[in-house]
């Protein structure tokens, strides 16, 4: 596919109102599933391709299945972590909030909502990443990916009660490229009262984006739950989230670029190891093993241009 120009900074004001219409369009959405530049998604797509031909030239041609996560936007894997194991991690993340502030990061804008553990894989271990080798999980991952994937980052934080809604706590999706994912492992349990995330299903997201509701990097545009209920009132569409009550030692799987949101706990915390995933031509764990572990440190920007690494 054809380069898109580069547009004159003295038309940029004329061109960008064109070019989010575009990329908001039903066609758009409906190919990459996201709002972002052409370049990047076809970037992602032609990679996409390559590492499942890698994926093939090694176990010939497969039959992955339905993928949940694009039919259903996201699914529960329970006890994918013994309990315990996962607790034991939950109090590592309390120990670092009380006696080790210098590992816990702290930003102005959700300093009520969240606390992020600075570096996971050097603070915590890598036991955890055990996860996925678990069979369920990894071959909804195949399913989704269509061949191997790797860690492009892993996080971990503790979600707080709050009154304060902003960013990811209003309903929103990500615009990550395309074939990318998030994996949740839960240290702790999580309910609609303690900070259980809502997710929409990808049907009603299309709705939602027909009627004009997006929710993505345009983010003044996001609207919390009454905002949201009020909107689907207007245009006439449904309005029903859906979470999963989950135990300590679940693993949640889901497409972050269909509609959902952060939800503060009434009572108590949710505390969550978070994996970003992208394609990848080896597995994640031959990948790890030669970038080593500070090539998954959570960065900005939230994933590279060029997905391919040497």
């Amino acid at each position: 596919m054809r380069s898109m120009p580069i547009v004159p900074k003295f038309l940029q004001g004329t061109v960008n109102p064109i070019l989010k219409k575009i990329v908001r369009s039903t066609l758009y959405t409906t190919r990459y599933n996201n709002s972002l530049d052409i370049r990047l998604n076809e970037t992602y797509l032609r990679y996409q391709r390559y590492c499942s031909a890698q994926y093939a030239s090694r176990h010939g041609l497969q039959d992955f299945g339905e993928s949940r996560i694009r039919t259903h936007s996201a699914q529960i894997f329970p006890k994918v972590m013994p309990a315990d194991k996962a607790r034991q991690y939950s109090s590592v993340i309390s120990g670092f909030i009380e006696n080790n502030k210098e590992l816990v990061k702290i930003d102005d804008k959700h300093s009520s909502l969240l606390k992020t553990i600075k570096h996971p894989l050097q603070t915590m271990g890598t036991d955890y990443l055990e996860i996925f080798k678990n069979p369920a999980l990894h071959q909804a991952l195949l399913a989704f990916f269509h061949g191997d994937y790797r860690l492009e980052w892993v996080s971990a934080f503790r979600t707080l009660p709050s009154t304060h809604i902003a960013s990811s706590w209003n309903w929103h999706t990500d615009a990550n490229p395309p074939y990318s994912c998030k994996v949740f492992l839960h240290l702790t349990s999580a309910t609609a009262e303690t900070g259980a995330t809502d997710f929409m299903t990808p049907a009603d997201t299309a709705a939602y984006r027909r009627a004009g509701y997006f929710g993505d990097q345009y983010g003044s545009e996001r609207m919390g739950d009454q905002g949201i209920q009020e909107f689907a009132k207007k245009h006439n569409l449904p309005y029903r989230p859906f979470h999963f009550d989950v135990s300590a030692g679940d693993v949640s799987l889901f497409n972050q670029n269909f509609l959902h949101r952060a939800v503060a706990p009434r009572t108590g915390y949710r505390d969550v190891m978070e994996f970003f995933l992208l394609p990848n031509p080896v597995p994640w764990d031959e990948q790890l093993a030669k970038d080593g572990i500070d090539s998954a440190q959570l960065r900005v920007p939230l994933y590279p241009k060029n997905p391919r690494r040497a």
